[in-house]
């Protein structure tokens, strides 16, 4: 005794692949890792070599290409490659290269023999949506916008600031702000609102600007980074041609203009009354009413 004996016969078979033929990381990556993976029978020592291909990505600009060996020992099923990144501030889009298997040893190629690294652009441009704006003094506020193209992993800010280097007052025409937007991943605009002040005094169009600065790493500045604001003055002054009229008692009558100036778009309306002084009734005749002002017109008379 025994006179029976098994005998086993160990699998030696395998197939070595990638575990998948795609991945992508954030270019501010440091690196990026791919799984080697060996099915089948574990028990001899495999190996395969791989090597790195430029495709939109470049050698040394992009990432650092490498090349070598990975062994399998027995009852190894899984080994690692780590592949450097070159992070950098340039807008450039995601880009992308190859890692290849190669020159096989103990073992076949699985189904991934190949895999696709994208390198996934994480560099943001900052712009105001126009560099010019007009808004009516009377609207409340002004919103200007501001676009983020580019990559958009991650997290990215700017600073905003309005200037008061136009003709438009920080005092009396709107009201000063600064600020950091932060656009969290994915995100493309974000808006800023700066306050008017409405005021009753006869004004031309008056202008301030908000201006972009200190983008975040990562991050830069466009070519629209400044916006001017112009302010229309949106009320209507009305106003007598002259405070003091003098007319010979025999013309029969007395023309008095009522100039309008400011804003010319809309019907104004205003009332007008007489009040005796050294003349009386007998004097003249005259009777409060009304003045209208139809859209354009600049005067009115009261006779």
């Amino acid at each position: 005794s025994p006179t029976n004996i098994v005998i086993t016969i160990l699998e030696d078979d395998s197939t070595i692949s990638f575990s998948t033929n795609a991945v992508a990381a954030a270019e501010n990556t440091s690196s990026i890792t791919l799984t080697l993976t060996r099915a089948g029978g574990t028990n001899g020592t495999s190996t395969v070599d791989f090597f790195t291909t430029d495709g939109t990505a470049t050698n040394t600009v992009d990432y650092t290409g490498t090349n070598g060996t990975v062994s399998f020992g027995p009852g190894i099923r899984t080994r690692t490659v780590s592949i450097p990144f070159l992070n950098d501030s340039d807008v450039e889009g995601d880009e992308n290269f190859t890692i290849t298997l190669t020159n096989i040893v103990g073992a076949d190629f699985g189904i991934h023999t190949n895999a696709i690294v994208t390198i996934r652009d994480n560099d943001s441009t900052f712009n105001l949506s126009t560099n010019a704006v007009s808004v009516n003094e009377s609207a409340g506020s002004v919103t200007l916008t501001v676009v983020r193209t580019g990559g958009t992993i991650g997290s990215a800010s700017v600073q905003y600031v309005t200037a008061t280097n136009g003709s438009a007052s920080a005092t009396t025409d709107f009201t000063s702000k600064t600020g950091t937007l932060t656009f969290n991943s994915g995100e493309t605009s974000k808006t800023i609102s700066v306050t008017l002040k409405s005021d009753t005094t006869y004004e031309t169009n008056e202008t301030f600007t908000v201006a972009l600065s200190n983008p975040s790493a990562d991050a830069s500045l466009g070519g629209t980074t400044n916006v001017t604001v112009t302010i229309a003055d949106t009320a209507s002054y009305l106003s007598f041609e002259t405070n003091t009229v003098s007319v010979p008692e025999p013309a029969g009558t007395a023309m008095l203009t009522v100039n309008r100036t400011g804003a010319l778009t809309q019907t104004n309306r205003l009332t007008y009354t007489f009040t005796a002084g050294s003349a009386g009734t007998s004097d003249y005749t005259a009777t409060n009413g009304t003045l209208t002002f139809l859209p354009d017109a600049t005067n009115a008379t009261i006779t």
